[in-house]
């Protein structure tokens, strides 16, 4: 849940605070509609950074190294990883997507299964 603070942090602080400040007009709609998509955004992709700066330091502490030697393929372990990271991200975005209501943004179950579907 801790990954999520800063994602809603984001949209509460800014979609709330700015909001006053941005003519709806000028958008063409709310201001948290508007921002939405980049904190979505945001918050799936930064798991998948995080897994390839883990693969970076595993490579350079030796880690990878230790998991070389085991009976699995190589491909199967870098898929197992980068298959992780992809489900923490998409996690994440389902969960984003199910507090997109209460944050007062429009609600289209078809939609937000499109989106969900793109996120993983």
């Amino acid at each position: 849940m801790l990954p999520l603070l800063q994602p809603l942090l984001f949209l509460l602080a800014f979609g709330g605070g700015l909001s006053a400040l941005v003519p709806d007009a000028a958008l063409g709609g709310q201001y948290r509609a508007f921002l939405y998509p980049g904190i979505l955004l945001m918050a799936v992709q930064a798991p998948a950074v995080s897994v390839g700066f883990r693969l970076i330091t595993d490579r350079y502490s030796g880690i990878v190294r230790e998991l070389l030697v085991t009976p699995a393929r190589r491909s199967s372990l870098l898929c197992g990883i980068c298959l992780g990271g992809c489900a923490t991200a998409t996690v994440q975005g389902a969960v984003l997507l199910a507090l997109a209501p209460a944050g007062g943004l429009p609600y289209r179950p078809l939609l937000l299964g499109g989106l969900l579907a793109e996120l993983a």
